[in-house]
């Protein structure tokens, strides 16, 4: 188990509470329960997939705690950022908490492109170190957004 998560146990054992950045309220049952969670699809993942892709994207598959987090980091961020310019879109701390998620963040990204094109594609970048946009494409989110959702689609198939 990761130091941090030790650290979130310890304190929460001993009383102490945790701030959230959050428009919702967590209890310390949620936070532990969501920890446990992070734990189990990690071992899950150890014992049987190589780290670097994630291969699980299917319609209908189960909620994680990964996508719940995701989520609400992506509400926060596009509350927040909906009517500004997209280098600011970029500096929004919720975005860069996308991006901490690592691959974990690329499922939801992917399934929030599909619902509506948005400017999800630097973090995508960042995660995966991967830029299929075909340029001619540049500006045009639906075209941006089709692109990466025909790249995860054809990582995924492998």
């Amino acid at each position: 188990m990761e130091k941090w998560r030790e650290e979130i146990r310890k304190k929460l054992d001993e009383g102490g509470y945790i701030a959230v950045e959050s428009a919702g309220v967590l209890t310390s049952k949620d936070v532990l329960a969501a920890i446990d969670e992070i734990d189990r699809l990690e071992a899950v993942r150890d014992e049987n997939e190589e780290w670097g892709h994630i291969k699980t994207l299917q319609a209908g598959r189960e909620n994680t705690a990964y996508d719940s987090i995701f989520n609400g980091y992506y509400d926060m961020w596009h509350n927040e950022t909906k009517y500004l310019s997209s280098p600011k879109m970029f500096e929004n701390k919720h975005y860069r908490n996308i991006i901490s998620l690592g691959m974990n963040a690329v499922p939801g990204i992917i399934e929030k492109l599909k619902e509506t094109p948005s400017h999800l594609f630097e973090a995508l970048a960042e995660i995966t170190g991967e830029d299929p946009v075909d340029e001619t494409h540049w500006g045009d989110l639906e075209q941006m957004a089709q692109d990466w959702i025909k790249w995860w689609e054809k990582e995924n198939r492998a």
